[in-house]
């Protein structure tokens, strides 16, 4: 086992490092493909902590997350090396990562700035105001600890989903639980309140969830309760197969140093380039010097569509954020969790 630096990008497989610094709890789960797609073993599927046959109760999640569990939770760190990221990214197969374009508009919501053009790690000053509201900070538990990440709100028809980062929800067969969102979140402020996710609410990728492969780091929450969440705060629009070359801009809450987790940060950047050590299709990255608790954190192009999420770094190129492209695998992700019920 490495050593690594808590101080830079947060990520996927390293959670297992960060956890085995306490105590890292084992947990089996049954695979649930949405949509019914090809075979167990294609890394594009979703898959769903589906074992979980009780659900978490919104009260009972929003009463652990006291204002010092939250300024106490963990920002989860990723500093993997060139070689994990390879190992993992060979033992699933690639697939054709580009299908049909795919286009889903956003959503305004009902509670009432658009994007400009600024250096990286931006501080957004009033996160409560559309379209930044459509951000916000992941509270969960996993392996015996408490943790933060960041998702985004996406447009589906239900109106319940966030997508976040696939090591947000599950790691190493071990599913998150206790999953609450709080869009615009602020100095400890939940302007719009906490939205809750139950523990069988929770999708993410076969590629990720049962080979830890960077390219499929993905994952999307249903969350429950009276009010729906994108009809309160709005929605991203998201796209999929998309050519590479865009410009993006980076969301999230990052909590390892110089940052503190408590405020919404951006990183506009156009796409840089892609990593050589994954599988097709290749993460790639921009520039950005967000920290841990940033993960799931959406990079938005076009000023209004979901194109990709932070994923992890390496702590031998700062400024580097990697996310994965958003092709097959993640239209099967939003085509699987878009009409569910929690």
């Amino acid at each position: 086992m490495q050593p690594m630096s808590l101080t830079l990008f947060p990520a996927g497989r390293a959670r297992r490092r960060l956890l085995a610094l306490g105590a890292l709890v084992a947990a089996a789960f049954a695979l649930l493909v949405l949509p019914r797609i090809a075979a167990a073993a294609n890394p594009a599927a979703v898959v769903s902590n589906s074992e979980a046959a009780s659900a978490v109760h919104a009260k009972k999640v929003k009463t652990y997350w006291t204002p010092r569990r939250m300024r106490h939770a963990t920002p989860l760190t990723a500093m993997p090396s060139r070689r994990d990221v390879a190992k993992a990214a060979a033992a699933a197969p690639a697939i054709d990562a580009r299908g049909k374009v795919q286009t889903v508009p956003p959503t305004r919501g009902r509670a009432d700035n658009p994007l400009t053009k600024v250096p990286m790690a931006n501080l957004i000053s009033n996160p409560s105001v559309y379209p930044y509201r459509t951000q916000g900070k992941v509270f969960f538990k996993s392996g015996g600890g408490s943790y933060v990440c960041s998702a985004t709100v996406v447009n589906t028809p239900t109106k319940r989903v966030v997508f976040t980062a696939g090591h947000c929800v599950v790691d190493e067969d071990v599913w998150s639980t206790n999953f609450a969102f709080v869009p615009g979140y602020k100095n400890g402020s939940k302007p719009y309140g906490t939205f809750v996710a139950a523990n069988d609410s929770l999708y993410s990728l076969q590629g990720w969830a049962t080979a830890g492969n960077y390219s499929y780091d993905m994952a999307a929450a249903v969350l429950g309760g009276t009010r729906k969440v994108a009809e309160i705060v709005g929605s991203r629009g998201i796209k999929f197969n998309l050519a590479r070359q865009q410009n993006f801009v980076s969301f999230g809450y990052p909590a390892g140093l110089p940052f503190n987790g408590q405020q919404l940060y951006s990183c506009p950047s156009p796409y840089k380039g892609q990593d050589p050590t994954t599988t097709n299709p290749r993460t790639q990255w921009i520039n950005c010097n967000m920290t841990g608790g940033s993960s799931g954190g959406g990079w938005i192009v076009q000023g209004q569509y979901l194109n990709s999420v932070n994923s992890y770094g390496y702590n031998t190129q700062p400024g580097r954020m990697y996310g994965p492209y958003f092709g097959t695998g993640a239209q099967n992700l939003y085509n699987g969790v878009k009409s569910l019920a929690p």
